[in-house]
């Protein structure tokens, strides 16, 4: 059997349990700014013929605050697979794809701010 050691650990191992506190904090922080710069992206992009999908475009915030999901919802918000993909007989629109694309490296750089803040 072979004994693995791994430099750092302990250091990384303190700086994960921090984040439970201010730096938690911090990250929802983060990533609620982050969300709400894609919601809005989404919504001022998504073809618009009723306002409906435009209407029905809401965060939904998973995992104590850590994890959001920005898309398009309810009964108006089946439509979104058509309008990003397109369909048979109307082309692609994409809106979520290039809202996250236009958006992921300020929440990266965010995301790592938080990380690097960690002591």
């Amino acid at each position: 059997m072979a004994d693995v050691e791994i430099e750092g650990l302990e250091k990384a191992m303190r700086k994960f349990s921090k984040i439970a506190g201010q730096s938690k904090k911090d990250m929802k922080e983060a990533i609620k700014k982050n969300a709400e710069a894609i919601e809005q992206d989404q919504k001022r992009s998504v073809a618009q013929r009723s306002g409906a999908t435009e209407g029905s475009i809401s965060i939904e915030y998973e995992d104590d605050g850590l994890t959001a999901d920005i898309r398009p919802r309810g009964s108006e918000g089946f439509r979104r697979h058509w309008i990003e993909f397109g369909t048979v007989n109307h082309g692609a629109q994409p809106f979520m794809i290039p809202s996250y694309e236009k958006n992921k490296d300020n929440y990266v750089k965010d995301a790592n701010d938080v990380l690097r803040n960690l002591k």
